[in-house]
């Protein structure tokens, strides 16, 4: 967990990079902005606002006891396992990984786009975030869930509309910083 410092992050034509991250990524792509100069913005959907929320106390004492914990995909049905050594490597930079603290040291622009049914995380994460950063620009759709109505693989010819609306308003946000 957490983000490498090795990476090869890759600039627009003109020097810039902006981030966009989903679910656990849009709290990666917090941490990196926050972190690196080199990032002009970020942008994330139904984004996480704190690692840690995951797991109730009953699941962490049977965590550590098993050494494993399984987490049920709702997408695929698949059962996820989650080994102990992922939470004491998370316990271990809990500071670093600390999104709230992230985002009110963030000196740079912040999209937040959300479903309001979204089942997986929090529909009131953007809010939370604009507790701490005002300059937030928040989205919420209205009974869009946590993939904006996307699957995969996708099979259709056209973008369920919430992705679609998604889309839109992340290109026009990053637009809005490009310099050209």
């Amino acid at each position: 967990m957490g983000i490498s410092h090795t990476e090869e992050i890759v600039p627009t034509h003109n020097g810039q990079i902006f981030l966009l991250g989903h679910s656990r990524g849009g709290g990666a792509a917090i941490l990196k902005a926050a972190t690196d100069e080199r990032i002009t913005a970020v942008a994330t959907w139904a984004s996480v606002i704190e690692y840690g929320r995951f797991w109730t106390a009953a699941e962490m004492e049977k965590w550590e006891k098993e050494g494993v914990l399984y987490v049920l995909n709702g997408r695929t049905g698949q059962q996820m396992p989650l080994y102990w050594q992922f939470f004491e490597d998370y316990h271990k930079n809990k500071a670093f990984l600390h999104i709230p603290t992230a985002i009110r040291n963030l000196h740079k622009p912040l999209l937040a786009v959300h479903g309001t049914a979204d089942t997986v995380v929090s529909p009131h994460n953007p809010l939370e975030m604009k507790s701490l950063l005002l300059k937030v620009e928040t989205h919420l759709f209205s009974g869009a869930d946590h993939t904006f109505g996307g699957r995969h693989p996708w099979m259709g010819h056209t973008l369920p509309p919430d992705m679609d609306e998604a889309i839109k308003i992340t290109t026009h946000f990053l637009r809005t910083y490009i310099n050209y």
